[in-house]
Parts: C-alpha cells; sequence; structure tokens
C-alpha cells in the first residue's frame, strides 16, 4: 500500500535509524537511467516558477524567520521545517 508519510523529512534524532539520502534515486543511476529526467526537473522547474509568480508566499508563523537558521552540508537546509502559506 501507498505510504505517503515515508517521504516526510525526519529530525536529527530519527536519521540514527540508517536512512542515508541517496535511499531514493527516482531517476536512476548510470547507463540505465531514466531517459525522461530532463523533461521530468523542466517541468518540476516551470510548475515551481508559475506557483511562484501567481502566488505570494508568507511564512506560517511569524516568529518562525528568527527560529530558522541555515545549515551548511553539500547544500544549504534550514535548521527546522519551513511553513509556507500560499
Amino acid at each position: 500500500a501507498f505510504n505517503p508519510y515515508r517521504w516526510q523529512r525526519t529530525n536529527a534524532a530519527e536519521s540514527s535509524t540508517g536512512r542515508t539520502p541517496s535511499a531514493s534515486l527516482p531517476f536512476a543511476i548510470g547507463a540505465r537511467s531514466c531517459i525522461g529526467q530532463k523533461i521530468a526537473q523542466l517541468q518540476m522547474h516551470y510548475l515551481l516558477s508559475m506557483i511562484l509568480t501567481k502566488f505570494e508566499l508568507t511564512l506560517a508563523e511569524a516568529d518562525q524567520q528568527d527560529a530558522i537558521k541555515p545549515i551548511l552540508k553539500m547544500i544549504t537546509v534550514p535548521s527546522a521545517p519551513v511553513k509556507l502559506c500560499l
């Protein structure tokens, strides 16, 4: 059965369960990778740009802006989940 909650990000305490960021590779890797990867990524970029131009994004909680700090890893990630309102 499909379980959408398995894709939710966990906190640092739960990350010691052995899950790795590369555990899910939706387009695969190597010679047999998905031939539609570029098209799918372009569609997602287009969809995201359309959402960002049509809606105004605000933080759900006013005090959230001061509580979230950037963490430098391979990419910059927030220290806590960011809740947005459209």
